[in-house]
């Protein structure tokens, strides 16, 4: 049984109900009349790094140590971009230890790209110029010079980009579906992720860009499975949903104003506060979506390490990160670590107030993580885009950017579907229960024939291993050998 795993950045059942309001005959809504539907939820608060990384490894972002695009460490006081290097495994590792070929496309956190049994294109924090992004590399340098847009998409308002990269990639899958053998694949769309971001109001052109997958990618898909009549599971899901943007917290001013963030007086730092109230007001303006696309590799190349307000200020509380939606991180100080409990209490006390703060959650950064683990995580209310840079300026501000009128949420959904034979063999059924980032990896193993290990945080739903026991699957088990080499590299012994 071969088993495609569909991953659409940002998915969310709102738009593509809207979508599929205006299609009765794509793909989607084939699948979508098929499947077993679940309410996924995101990691708090809802962002891409965490969320993807829980997906290829199935386990909580607490254990994979992933909470940003920034892995920050509260000894320098210095931060560098997070990579597929920080992750201890992916679940591709166990499919390799079982013998299983895969085809993987555009995959978020997993570069440098690892040598797996199969191919791989990285996605980000790969831009189109990394110099090698695909396993094998000369795989990489082959799409080059066909000018192939297949890993991480423009970061740009130009539509054009986007739909270019949406045809590349399909184009790229299907083509070596026909020549290459596998047992699973994962092709990852970002698009709609920036296409919700940047034009969310627009709601013709968002249902456009997921016509385009769908014509691109998913059609040609469900026909491959009904004409070879293949048994195939298909599973599509999302990292996170979509809402409307509704304004901007600018934690570390409001922490000023508490005297838990002291700003530190030198000639370097004040031009550097006048440096982000800067790039803050230019953040805010309509010049943003223009320039995304060009600073796209600035950015991948850890750009924002230069930015980071940590060694700005001095006090219990530090400032770093990039700027998130739904909430974002913390760090304290080492040396105020007795005092984690009483920041906490008068962090939720004092940040509760704001009535766009729901909750101040207390890590307790132990293990392997803890040098770099935030301590606190603030969840806002949806729709709240939050800023970690001191500015000197105002602590909330009724507006967001140009290039986030849409704002990450909790919410997105899991379809999945059993083939046999070409036909569907689930029923139509809407579960009204969670299931969250770190089971969709799980789930993938399941499908793919492998039980999951007991040391992931990933469960596999009664009715997905029911089915599948229907169709007489063989699951197989990791040997003692990798089952121990793998936890080893979870409790860092290696």
């Amino acid at each position: 049984m071969k088993v495609y795993s569909i991953g659409i950045d940002g998915l969310d059942e709102h738009i593509l109900l809207g979508y599929l309001s205006h299609r009765s005959n794509g793909g989607f809504k084939e699948l979508y009349d098929s499947s077993l539907r679940y309410r996924l939820k995101s990691t708090i608060p809802p962002m891409s790094p965490p969320a993807w990384s829980s997906i290829i490894t199935g386990l909580k972002n607490s254990r994979h140590g992933i909470y940003d695009f920034y892995l920050y460490d509260k000894l320098s006081r210095r931060l560098r971009l997070s990579s597929g290097d920080d992750l201890p495994f992916t679940i591709f590792d166990i499919m390799n230890s079982s013998g299983r070929r895969q085809l993987l496309i555009n995959i978020p956190f997993l570069y440098p790209p690892k040598k797996v049994n199969g191919i791989l294109v990285s996605g980000m924090p790969a831009s189109y110029s990394s110099s090698i992004y695909t396993y094998p590399e000369k795989l990489g340098e082959a799409l080059r010079r066909r000018g192939l847009y297949v890993g991480e998409p423009p970061w740009s308002s130009k539509k054009t980009w986007l739909e270019k990269s949406i045809r590349d990639r399909s184009l790229l899958f299907h083509r070596l579906s026909e020549v290459y053998t596998y047992d699973f694949s994962m092709v990852v769309f970002r698009e709609t992720d920036v296409a919700q971001h940047y034009f969310w109001h627009d709601r013709p052109y968002i249902h456009s860009v997921y016509e385009l997958i769908d014509k691109s990618f998913i059609k040609p898909l469900m026909d491959k499975i009904r004409d070879h009549r293949e048994d195939a599971v298909v599973m599509i899901y999302g990292d996170h949903g979509f809402t409307s943007g509704r304004g901007t917290l600018n934690i570390m001013n409001y922490l000023y104003r508490k005297n838990l963030y002291t700003f530190r007086e030198s000639i370097k730092n004040i031009l550097k506060s006048k440096l982000m109230e800067i790039v803050e007001r230019t953040y805010l303006s309509r010049v943003t979506p223009y320039l995304s696309g060009y600073l796209q590799g600035y950015y991948l190349r850890g750009f924002m390490k230069y930015l980071g307000t940590g060694d700005m200020g001095y006090g219990p509380l530090m400032g770093c990160g990039s700027v998130t939606d739904g909430g974002g991180y913390l760090y304290l100080e080492p040396k105020y670590s007795s005092s984690a409990r009483y920041i906490h209490r008068l962090l939720q006390n004092t940040l509760c107030e704001l009535d766009i703060v729901e909750d101040v959650h207390h890590l307790n950064g132990g293990g392997l993580y803890r040098r770099t683990q935030p301590d606190y995580i603030i969840r806002t209310v949806e729709g709240i885009v939050y800023y970690p840079y001191y500015t000197g300026g105002e602590t909330y501000i009724d507006k967001v950017p140009h290039a986030r009128r849409g704002t990450h949420a909790v919410d997105t959904i899991l379809l999945y579907a059993v083939y046999r034979d070409g036909e569907p063999y689930t029923m139509q059924m809407k579960l009204d229960r969670d299931l969250y980032m770190e089971d969709i990896g799980s789930i993938m193993l399941y499908s793919n024939g492998i039980k999951p290990p007991s040391f992931l945080d990933g469960r596999v739903p009664y009715e997905v291993s029911e089915y599948l026991r229907d169709e007489d699957m063989r699951i197989t088990s990791l040997g003692l050998k990798e089952m121990l080499k793998l936890k080893a590299k979870l409790s860092g012994l290696n």
